[in-house]
């Protein structure tokens, strides 16, 4: 999809404007980040960068504590080294440090419809090996692969099911439905913030999704025969009106992010948040702009309705415990981030006798914003962040932000090269001390990080009350 310069200078300009500074509670002090893993520990994540010759989706393993001795080796394989005695490395090389990270120029397994909804090692698998003394078949000291996380929320029911969303570590993607394969042309690299559907996304583990929505009524439209004639906005179906943008660029219709959403929650037991957190087009003027929030919460009930949850299981404070969406099979929450929509949704509600508590439009998380361009002042303000968090859940927007003279210049090489630069340290940090602080975590290029795996980890050490890592 090619669009013209201007339209990826206001993505900057609008995605510049949406840091909130609201809701905060108790100051404390927060330490930096120190990691929670002792011993070696291995991994593969699927790179935000592409190759020289435009691959993407590029494996690359992650190591940390490794015991070097003469004649270790790190390999990757497209199946379990454990099982698969004398089977040739599909790429291997020597660690020279300790810790570290490399990119390989394997392509992750695509995904595709044979993923399905049950946890799975999905295409290749990382070992550290050392060679047997007598010249046999090499010890594996650590392995792990590529994994699908499908359902590791209800999996973790016995330990989470009493605690509410704003107490859990909950892994998610900036700008969700900004999705798209490749490394897109000059423009389109500041457009796009993710490679994977909302489907694979969801899959893979993310459980919170942060959508923004356009609203294209036409007035017009042209007859076979060349005319053009009046349409009347209401008498065009609601699939084609609202769509997925990213700023003011328009990216896919909405009805396809709620078909994924509505196959994921009807195949699974998991919980999701669908947070609708920005409306850049359409939804101004005080009547024509609650007008479109009223037909867009409208396809939304319609939609999404028999999956979502209402207002009165805790729409304001968020303090249901999770037992409850699972007990009532309500386990969508509809997230917006427009005070006056929200109560004009209560109000319909209470008019068609369901109760102001009836309606399903929630009160939006609260998104955490630097709006910072390189990783220190990230770190920094993320630190100040988990010094003094908002009441209610809150997510931490865990990626860089281009200015317009980043985009105009090119400079920092597009999205996926800022979100390798911070991702690393995206998985260290929440990975180690500061997973005891996080809510809502978002990033670009999930995959390219381990948020998904360091929330389940943190999750189960909160509710067993583990002292493990807690170096606070």
């Amino acid at each position: 999809m090619r669009r013209l310069a201007s339209a990826a200078l206001v993505v900057a300009l609008v995605h510049l404007a949406t840091t909130r500074y609201v809701g905060f509670r108790r100051h404390r002090a927060v330490a930096a980040p120190e990691p929670c893993h002792s011993g070696l520990r291995v991994s593969l994540v699927v790179s935000s960068v592409g190759s020289g010759t435009g691959d993407t989706r590029l494996l690359e393993v992650n190591w940390e504590d490794a015991p070097l001795q003469a004649g270790d080796y790190m390999a990757v394989f497209d199946e379990d080294p454990a099982l698969a005695t004398g089977h040739a490395p599909l790429f291997s090389f020597t660690p020279a440090t300790p810790s570290g990270s490399t990119k390989t120029d394997l392509i992750s397994k695509i995904p595709d419809d044979d993923i399905g909804y049950v946890e799975r090692c999905y295409g290749h698998w990382v070992a550290y090996l050392r060679p047997a003394a007598a010249g046999g078949t090499a010890d594996v000291l650590a392995s792990a692969c590529v994994k699908t996380r499908p359902t590791w929320m209800h999996d973790l029911r016995p330990q989470i099911g009493q605690k509410r969303l704003r107490d859990l570590f909950i892994p998610g993607s900036h700008d969700s439905g900004s999705f798209a394969e490749g490394e897109g042309d000059r423009l389109t690299k500041y457009t796009y913030t993710q490679e994977e559907s909302i489907l694979h996304q969801l899959i893979f583990g993310c459980r919170y999704l942060d959508i923004r929505v356009g609203y294209y009524p036409p007035s017009v439209r042209r007859l076979d025969n060349g005319t053009w004639v009046q349409v009347d906005p209401g008498d065009v179906p609601d699939e084609d009106v609202f769509w997925v943008n990213h700023g003011i660029v328009k990216i896919r219709k909405l009805k396809v992010v709620l078909d994924s959403v509505k196959e994921f929650l009807s195949s699974t037991k998991e919980i999701v948040i669908f947070d609708v957190q920005e409306f850049p087009v359409g939804f101004s003027g005080s009547d024509d702009g609650l007008a479109a929030h009223v037909r867009l919460m409208a396809f939304l009930g319609r939609e999404l309705g028999p999956y979502a949850a209402n207002v009165s299981m805790g729409g304001m404070w968020w303090d249901t415990p999770l037992n409850t969406f699972w007990k009532e099979d309500r386990r969508l929450i509809i997230g917006y981030d427009n005070s006056d929509a929200r109560e004009k949704a209560q109000e319909i509600a209470e008019a068609e006798g369901k109760g102001r508590g009836g309606s399903i439009i929630w009160k939006e998380v609260t998104q955490k914003w630097g709006n910072v361009r390189s990783t220190e002042d990230l770190r920094a303000y993320l630190t100040a962040v988990l010094g003094a968090p908002p009441s209610s859940v809150w997510s931490a927007m865990a990626e860089l932000t281009p200015n317009a003279w980043d985009i105009i210049s090119d400079g920092p090489g597009g999205l996926r090269k800022m979100a390798d630069a911070v991702n690393r340290n995206v998985s260290e940090w929440f990975g180690g001390t500061w997973g005891h602080y996080a809510n809502v975590v978002a990033t670009d290029y999930f995959r390219a990080n381990e948020v998904v795996e360091a929330a389940i980890a943190w999750n189960f050490r909160r509710a067993v009350w583990s002292t493990e890592c807690r170096k606070l």
